[in-house]
């Protein structure tokens, strides 16, 4: 969802003193999916936890005789996948992660 309208719909919320607020059809098929099949979501959102990257976000593995080495593809493919929205709303606002310093 666009980071502008996002913010519209929350401070909308607020105003209206809403207790809970879900903002995409995709949250909210997740939280109906939840109240069907609870330990179903839960087993999932797990699975898809273990595809994030480490912290550091580049998607390269941190420990180990691999360390280094690019993520199993598949994981990469579905953090790209998930946050392809993200990604071109930082870009929009000018909020994309500066690359690594180099010493001079």
């Amino acid at each position: 969802m666009d980071g502008e309208r996002a913010a519209r719909r929350i401070v909308d919320a607020v105003l209206r003193r809403r207790a809970r607020l879900v903002l995409t059809p995709a949250a909210r098929a997740a939280q109906l999916g939840h109240g069907v099949a609870p330990g179903l979501t839960t087993r999932l959102s797990a699975l898809a936890a273990r595809a994030l990257p480490e912290p550091g976000g580049d998607g390269t593995v941190r420990q180990g005789h691999e360390a280094g080495k690019p993520a199993h593809p598949l994981a990469r493919r579905l953090r790209d996948w998930g946050s392809a929205l993200n990604d071109r709303a930082a870009a929009r606002s000018n909020q994309t992660r500066p690359g690594p310093r180099t010493s001079s």
